[in-house]
């Protein structure tokens, strides 16, 4: 058998520190044959460089702690590194020796980095796949939890300098609040809390890393908010979005009702008004439960696969005194499954409700629904300034020269001088083999509405006939249908106008 070679090794790699920052450095001495550890052997690591703004000290927690093992012929030494702010940002060289007879010694050295150094965006925790963390049996502290059955959090950081290189093996350090609450895994080992409450967490090769954070066993089970952020030296970066830890089942409250969504039809939410409009509103029924500093959670049993998803988090805020809805993207939900919409409040005791939930369709671009707003719908006007009458089908010939979109303005439900309006097309035509339907939406550059415009009446905006040519109709001959609306830099819809085309050219099939 072959004999243990000495050894003094130690488990940081990097060559970047950064001013305002600690790095924590555990040391291991294993000795031979020829090299014996003894009961007052010890590690010892030196400022050799004399940089003024490097403080080491031992560093010792209930879970890293000098340790002298005889038996076993090694010694362990965890160091904290304190790297001030200072203006010298010459390299900092360390030296690890024992006081073993003859033994290694160990050199490393560190180039110092302030924050200007960095890309801070780079910095922020990213959250991969869900924020909604529900583990009604997390396992007990000494047991692995299993990555298939506790559910947990995937979290990645990719720090890198101002030039976009990365930061190999570097030391990063990570703030979570209710840490206690965290078991905080890096590929398959525990990384335990360090006295700060802080968690380090060195870089790999590629200088990312990536963790994983299940909800701890505690004596009672929980709801918590789970808020990450990393630190380095004086910057703080916060992760992408915050989590939300559940352990406990949390039945619906019989008097905290299901959310309302506005421009519900039936079962049924229509696909945006415009393009651009990615989320629909979302409000809460007044409710004296409900408090300012209250995180209000809106989640959503998604399709048929009824995966909890967390849409959005916020605070609630004067939301009961103010008209001021709640966001939600329309594309975490896929078009006519029956999806469920509810709710979490999280007070700032850490009480938890549930709200009831609602039930509701996401309908497809077919069955798209054009805005229905209070401001006066547009006229048409053809190239000699004759008004078309609504519900004209246009043909290629038609719209050879365009159309003209004429704007009242100035009367009542009528933008006003110093609005900007932005005018819409909603135009779906169909796949000629298929018959499939395709929505486009083009709009036109923003307007000012001026004096002039007021003076006359109305402005009038050119709509070029590239953007109605080459619309199919469907499999039976069917006219595209084609609404047309404006939105005032206030928000407010007009109602729409419409009409049909069937402009593809003879020849396009």
């Amino acid at each position: 058998m072959n004999a243990i070679a000495e050894s003094l090794l130690i488990d940081f790699k990097g060559t970047d520190v950064f001013q305002g920052s600690s790095i924590i450095i555990i040391a291991t001495y294993t000795g031979d044959n020829t090299h014996k550890v003894i009961k007052n052997s010890d590690i010892y690591l030196k400022n050799t460089s004399n940089n003024p703004n490097v403080e080491i000290d031992v560093y010792e927690d209930n879970h890293r702690k000098k340790d002298v093992d005889v038996t076993n012929n090694k010694i362990t030494v965890p160091y904290i590194v304190k790297v001030k702010n200072n203006t010298d940002k010459s390299d900092i060289k360390l030296e690890f020796t024992t006081n073993v007879a003859n033994s290694k010694t160990k050199n490393i050295a560190c180039k110092q980095h302030q924050y200007e150094d960095l890309d801070l965006s780079s910095l922020n925790p990213i959250v991969i796949g869900s924020s909604f963390i529900e583990d009604l049996t997390p396992v007990a502290d000494g047991t692995i939890p299993n990555d298939v059955t506790n559910a947990h959090l995937n979290v990645a950081v990719y720090p890198r300098k101002k030039d976009n290189s990365v930061m190999k093996n570097c030391q990063i350090a990570l703030h979570v609040n209710n840490i206690n609450f965290t078991r905080l895994y890096d590929d398959n080992t525990e990384i335990f809390p360090f006295k700060d409450n802080m968690y380090y967490i060195n870089t790999d090769d590629d200088g990312n890393f990536k963790i994983k954070i299940f909800p701890r066993k505690m004596t009672s089970s929980y709801v918590r908010e789970i808020n990450i952020s990393a630190i380095i030296g004086d910057e703080t970066a916060k992760s992408t979005q915050n989590a939300l830890f559940i352990t406990k089942n949390i039945l619906p409250s019989d008097n905290i009702d299901a959310p309302i969504i506005e421009n519900m039809n039936g079962d049924k939410i229509y696909p945006p008004s415009n393009i651009s409009n990615s989320k629909f509103d979302v409000r809460l029924p007044r409710s004296d439960i409900i408090q300012p500093n209250d995180i209000v959670y809106i989640m959503s049993n998604v399709g048929s696969s009824s995966v909890a998803t967390l849409c959005m988090s916020e605070i609630y805020g004067d939301r009961s005194r103010k008209d001021k809805p709640f966001k939600i993207l329309y594309n975490i939900f896929p078009a006519l499954e029956t999806n469920t919409l509810y709710y979490y409040i999280l007070t700032s005791g850490a009480d938890a409700y549930r709200s009831k939930d609602l039930l509701f369709k996401l309908a497809d671009s077919a069955d798209y629904q054009p805005p229905r707003g209070k401001l006066e719908r547009v006229t048409i006007l053809d190239s000699m300034g004759d008004e078309i009458e609504e519900y004209t089908v246009f043909g290629i010939d038609s719209i050879s020269e365009g159309v003209v979109c004429s704007v009242p303005v100035g009367g009542e439900n009528q933008v006003k001088k110093g609005d900007t309006i932005t005018l819409y097309l909603a135009i779906t035509g169909y796949d000629p083999v298929t018959g499939i339907p395709v929505f486009e939406n083009p709009q036109l550059d923003p307007i000012p509405i001026t004096d002039k415009n007021i003076q006359a009446g109305n402005v009038q905006i050119k709509i070029n006939n590239s953007l109605l040519s080459g619309v199919h109709t469907d499999l039976d001959g069917n006219p595209g249908p084609m609404y047309i609306y404006y939105i005032s830099s206030e928000q407010e819809y007009s109602k729409s106008w419409q009409g049909f085309l069937d402009t593809a050219p003879l020849d396009a099939d």
